[in-house]
């Protein structure tokens, strides 16, 4: 720790944080303004100021399409570097929809009279897979006073939010949770087993927990999914190898996500006819109750949306293709047996929201982008590597279990506030593994 709070990074962070309570109220001109700035920063390909990139886009201002941007620019200059890295068909891929999304932004601005930053805004969650190719620029810096950075900022940014120093939500805590349960839980358990665990990281997860804790479902099932991922770890079994180190993963969860959401209006009636009363006060009660919420949260919290969605996808079929000019509005039926016409609210699954927003072919297309990010990055260094510092693995299990979940119920893992954080760290975790990879066929 004390290594970054000496380093320039630290110092950038307490720059970012310092703006933090004000920076959306700041006049446009300024924020532009910092646009060169945040370009240095990514420009550098030092992983030390990542803490303070994450901090930057948590507003969700001009200064965050302003650091998306910065790590799309450097991914392509960096082309023949990230060849080098194995990334040639990887970057390939992620760039197919550019032209069909340069033609969308084009029609936004021309045809329909829209302002370029408002017609930027669908676009973030295609910018938001281009940090991975930063991280994987940044691995080879990337320390021990790199993690504590990440680390601290994961602990300090919820803390705006907790203490209402700012108005907004602070969505890295969606990632911040996940990482530091993850930590304490296995920590506990190593000190069970009389191992030797890392005090500083501990003390960290204790005190972000005694602070934060949250019965909020979202957040603790995805710690609980980090969980699981370590304990696959900690098994070594071979089917965890070969099923969440490959496409196979991908293809599983792509299904998993289909049937639960063709199956929403089952899952209503369903909920509709057992008349069970949710209260997040108390569904810690009893296993039975616990159960009652994750299918609420699951089918019932959720599943107006997605059906509403999904039967609004099934009848936009002329968007197979080509994007559309502005993200869909869907019908829903709510389960008190009302109607909400034309909702533009936010899906909450990134699936159907990609395909919402840039049409069944292209939005499938980034969501495989970023799931394979994810098998390429934290999964394969969590059960193919078995070097580094402890809370690195914490940090990939808390990563991926972020992301299963997020990806799941929400659509932050790719939105501007969020993904510079999550994506760029899976960068890195592939940067690592690619060094062990070339190490061992050197060897």
């Amino acid at each position: 720790m004390k290594q970054f709070l000496l380093s320039k990074g630290f110092l950038h962070f307490l720059i970012a944080i310092s703006i933090l309570p004000f920076q959306q109220s700041l006049p446009e001109i300024v924020k532009l303004a910092f646009a060169p700035y945040v370009f240095y920063l990514v420009f550098t390909k030092n992983p030390i100021f990542i803490p303070a990139l994450i901090a930057y886009v948590t507003p969700g201002t001009t200064i965050a399409f302003a650091v998306l941007i910065s790590t799309f620019v450097i991914t392509l200059f960096s082309v023949p570097v990230l060849k080098k890295y194995g990334l040639g068909k990887t970057l390939f891929f992620s760039l197919l929809p550019l032209p069909f999304l340069l033609y969308l932004t084009y029609q936004r601005v021309f045809e329909l009279g829209e302002g370029l930053i408002g017609t930027l805004v669908p676009l973030d969650y295609y910018l938001g897979l281009f940090p991975f190719f930063y991280g994987v620029l940044c691995y080879k810096k990337f320390g021990n006073y790199s993690l504590w950075g990440i680390l601290l900022a994961l602990f300090i940014l919820p803390l705006f939010s907790t203490f209402q120093i700012i108005d907004f939500s602070v969505r890295v805590f969606w990632l911040s949770y996940p990482v530091f349960l993850t930590i304490f839980l296995s920590s506990i358990y190593l000190i069970i087993r009389n191992k030797r665990i890392d005090k500083g990281v501990f003390t960290l997860s204790v005190l972000f927990l005694m602070i934060h804790f949250s019965p909020k479902f979202t957040v603790l099932f995805s710690g609980i999914v980090g969980l699981l991922v370590i304990y696959l770890k900690a098994s070594n079994r071979q089917f965890s190898l070969s099923i969440l180190t490959g496409w196979k993963v991908v293809v599983l969860f792509l299904v998993v996500v289909f049937l639960i959401i063709s199956n929403t209006d089952t899952a209503i009636n369903s909920l509709n006819a057992q008349n069970i009363s949710y209260d997040e006060r108390s569904y810690y009660e009893s296993w039975e109750t616990f159960k009652e919420k994750i299918y609420f949260k699951s089918f019932g919290d959720r599943a107006p949306i997605w059906a509403g969605a999904w039967d609004m996808l099934k009848e936009e079929t002329e968007y197979f293709f080509f994007p559309p000019l502005e993200p869909l509005k869907y019908s829903m039926q709510t389960l008190s047996g009302g109607t909400i016409e034309d909702n533009e609210l936010p899906i909450h699954n990134l699936l159907l929201e990609l395909i919402r927003n840039f049409g069944f072919l292209i939005g499938v297309s980034i969501f495989v982008a970023f799931m394979f990010y994810l098998v390429l990055g934290p999964g394969k260094f969590m059960f193919k590597s078995n070097n580094g510092h402890i809370a690195l693995f914490f940090l990939a299990a808390g990563t991926l279990g972020s992301a299963i979940v997020g990806s799941l119920v929400g659509q932050y893992p790719l939105m501007g506030t969020f993904s510079i954080g999550m994506i760029s760290i899976s960068g890195v975790f592939y940067g690592f593994n690619f060094s062990t990879a070339f190490e061992s066929n050197s060897e």
